[in-house]
Parts: structure tokens; sequence; C-alpha cells
């Protein structure tokens, strides 16, 4: 089973519900938008020990 659907099988998402499913979890896990999250990550200011932050930059291509 998957996440989003409780059904087997893979999702494909847009690149604007990527978008939205990664800035709800930014938002949730970072108190920060995906926007911040992105500047933050193109910057290099990300503390990169986080398991969070590490776990959301995976997460990266569903928004780019």
């Amino acid at each position: 089973m998957n996440a989003i659907t409780s059904e087997p099988g893979v999702v494909e998402l847009t690149r604007e519900e990527g978008r939205r499913m990664l800035d709800e979890r930014t938002r949730r896990m970072l108190g920060m938008t995906l926007e911040e999250f992105e500047a933050a990550y193109d910057g290099g200011t990300l503390d990169l020990e986080r398991p969070e932050v590490e776990h959301l930059i995976t997460l990266l291509p569903f928004a780019r």
C-alpha cells in the first residue's frame, strides 16, 4: 500500500502535486514553507545533520 491512496502500487504526482506534498511536509517538520526550504537548500544554510532535513532533501525532485 502507498500512503497517498491506501491502494497498492505506484502513484505518479504532477509537479504541482509534488510541490504541495513537500510544502506540507516542510511546514510540519521544519516550520518553513517549501520556498523557504528551497532557498535555504540552495544557499547552503540547512543543517544537513538533521534527519528531517535529509529526508526532505530526498523529496526535492518531486517539487523541482
